[in-house]
């Protein structure tokens, strides 16, 4: 199988992908009729930052855990003697048991919220098991242990969830069943049992609302940036798109004129082809203008270029890039899918038929709106049919689909002289311009 034969479809699908992607995960601009720019303020989706927070937090809150828990170890050994026994045992299991499901979730933070869930459920297990291991009174100094380590449960619900009141309503829930078993099996006193359920009850709290406040400044701070670029895109179209429609009318100005000059003085019929060719040029102007108004979302051909490099990498090894000038430049979702597999089927087409050669890709501006790619060896080369510019297929598979989103595809070759296909799209191309000659741009 050929490179372009696994990769065209690749490609085809990938450009697919990158053209629904969404914008703050490509960086790719929209044009005035994008969503993103219509988008409310307020519905910016989650970005880096919070991806970021997310992992950090789940590292925060599974070294709280170990950490906290270690701390409270003094108030296991003092109740143990009240709890010593099977069930006692199983307790204490189930809380070391939710202790290491958090620790767990670093080396898997893409399930740490199930991991979490199930950590906080085998905690609710043990603190329904403990009034049944209790035998003997509690010692209110040091705190309870099953009622020190609520704070760990507290935090690994922040954890599981992003719903804040979820971990403040399961505080006090579990406050109250904290407090019956206290009074109850334990046999508190109301002082005693006061002293030890409002500071486990505080510390759950401001734990709880500040990790809440800090996703919630993440997102406010996700959602200006959002709005920003928002707003910087849109007054960057309306700079572009005016200085496309001056760009355009006089364009179209001088086009018009000089047709109506070459049809007024034309004197034979080779004149009068030329004139009527220069109107239809003149008119592709417009349809371009126009597909480009219409065009949803366009995508950097750094982008692009960079995808087509992971997809089929063998057929870019082969080849010198000189790609850095064409960075910025931008392409509608059409042209960018025909000018990728118009390079692709090149580059295979390089590779299969020139030989032991040395290859050069080369891209760069062509253009206020277009590009030039630049496909070129000095392999054997052939000889070019004028009417075919190439042999049969390539010239389906590349110029045709090029034509096809009003760009174009030049061929220059030669017997023992190698081989340039230059691939251009943009109103440049489409206004009857031909591209620069690049002959031979690669020395043997």
């Amino acid at each position: 199988m050929t490179v372009a034969s696994s990769g065209r479809s690749l490609l085809r699908a990938s450009v697919g992908v990158l053209r629904a992607a969404p914008e703050h995960t490509l960086g790719v601009a929209p044009s005035p009729g994008a969503d993103a720019v219509g988008a409310e303020p307020g519905s910016a989706p989650a970005g880096v930052g919070s991806v970021a927070v997310e992992r950090w937090l789940v590292l925060i809150i599974a070294a709280f855990g170990v950490v906290y828990s270690l701390q409270n170890l003094d108030g296991l050994i003092a109740d143990w003697p009240a709890m010593s026994g099977p069930i006692g045992g199983a307790v204490v299991a189930l809380v070391a048991a939710s202790c290491c499901t958090g620790v767990v979730a670093l080396a898997k933070p893409a399930i740490s919220r199930h991991l979490f869930t199930i950590a906080v459920a085998a905690f609710v297990i043990a603190a329904v098991l403990w009034p049944f291991a209790l035998h003997a009174t509690l010692p209110a100094d040091p705190f309870p242990w099953l009622t020190s380590t609520w704070p760990i449960e507290a935090v690994y619900l922040c954890g599981a969830t992003s719903r804040i009141w979820i971990p403040l309503v399961a505080t006090a829930a579990t406050a109250v069943a904290l407090a019956l078993t206290l009074t109850g099996p334990g046999g508190f006193s109301g002082s005693d049992l006061v002293s030890t359920i409002v500071p486990m009850c505080a510390i759950s709290a401001v734990l709880v609302l500040l990790i809440g406040a800090l996703r919630h400044r993440i997102r406010l701070a996700e959602r200006a940036q959002h709005n920003s670029l928002v707003e910087y895109r849109r007054s960057q179209q309306e700079v572009t798109t005016e200085a496309e429609r001056v760009r355009t009318d006089a364009l179209v100005h001088d086009s018009v004129l000089t047709t109506l000059l070459s049809a007024a003085a034309a004197a034979s019929e080779d004149d009068e082809e030329l004139a009527a060719r220069m109107a239809r040029n003149a008119l592709r102007v417009l349809t371009h203008v126009n597909r480009r108004g219409a065009e949803g979302q366009v995508l950097p051909f750094a982008l692009l270029l960079e995808h087509a490099r992971n997809v089929v990498p063998d057929a870019f090894a082969a080849f010198t890039l000189s790609t850095e000038q064409a960075v910025d430049v931008v392409l509608p979702a059409a042209a960018a899918d025909a000018l990728l597999a118009a390079m692709v089927e090149t580059m295979d087409n390089s590779i299969r038929h020139a030989g032991d050669a040395d290859r050069v890709l080369s891209a760069e501006p062509l253009g206020p709106d277009g590009i030039r790619v630049l496909v070129a060896d000095d392999g054997v080369g052939f000889e070019v049919v004028p009417a075919l510019a190439m042999n049969r297929g390539l010239q389906l598979a590349v110029v045709e689909r090029m034509r096809q989103v009003f760009g174009r595809a030049d061929v220059v070759s030669a017997p023992e002289e190698g081989t340039s296909v230059t691939i251009s799209w943009g109103s440049v191309v489409v206004s009857g311009t031909r591209p620069l000659e690049d002959r031979k741009v690669v020395t043997s």
